[in-house]
């Protein structure tokens, strides 16, 4: 009688333990198996994106591969190509973008697979192109950008990177003019313009902290003529 007791609960246990397995293997997402299984093709694209950009994603040497592809949520599929040796896929990432897992890769033929989580970059910080006035000098130019910020965040930091016709190349770091706007005020001669300035803004909320970046050509060149009026001054 006790021999026939000990089977019971042995048996019971098995059958339990055996639906349990059977649960997580139903619970776990196929992706991510398939991903742990299979070789990662060789793929091009980032993993850190601004919400409003628009990127492109290529998976390499996919002869002969059935590709399937799935995008992260609040994302705009603007093109698909499908060529003899290569697959791309071009994305517009919504302004409500938050971070999301790009899936891509043979589910045919269960090779070649690519799966990564794409981040969001949140910046509370957008920047208007870099304008340029005469300084009260002679020669004298201002170069700014206009901040756009959020509610919390603060500039901390500027800097710019001017070009001139020569294609010489000066770094300045930026100050904040009496409006708030990030500027620099320097000397540019007429015998040698500047044609290109590029201008990286960081700012911080708290603990999160965020660099833009923008350029912008002149053309014309332009060069300081002296006399000019500072946006909020100098």
């Amino acid at each position: 009688m006790k021999n026939i007791i000990c089977l019971f609960v042995v048996v019971t246990l098995f059958y339990s333990c055996g639906n349990e397995i059977d649960n997580l293997e139903e619970e776990i997402d196929p992706t991510l198996i398939y991903e742990k299984n299979n070789p990662t093709c060789q793929y091009q694209g980032p993993n850190l994106v601004i919400p409003g950009t628009i990127h492109t994603y290529t998976l390499f040497d996919v002869n002969g591969h059935n590709i399937s592809w799935s995008a992260p949520s609040n994302t705009t599929v603007l093109q698909e190509n499908r060529n003899p040796n290569s697959f791309s896929l071009t994305l517009k990432f919504n302004s409500n973008f938050t971070g999301g897992y790009f899936n891509a890769g043979d589910v045919v033929n269960n090779t070649c697979s690519v799966f990564f989580y794409i981040n969001a970059d949140i910046c509370g910080l957008n920047l208007s192109n870099v304008g340029e006035l005469n300084g009260n000098q002679q020669n004298e130019v201002a170069f700014f950008t206009i901040p756009t910020l959020d509610s919390g965040w603060s500039i901390t930091s500027s800097s710019f990177s001017v070009t001139y016709q020569s294609n010489n190349v000066s770094n300045f770091i930026g100050y904040q003019n009496p409006n708030g706007y990030p500027q620099i005020l320097i000397p540019v001669y007429c015998t040698d313009r500047v044609k290109k300035v590029t201008a990286s803004v960081t700012a911080s909320s708290g603990s999160d902290s965020c660099t833009r970046t923008v350029s912008t050509n002149f053309s014309p060149p332009v060069c300081g003529s002296g006399g000019g009026i500072g946006i909020g001054g100098f």
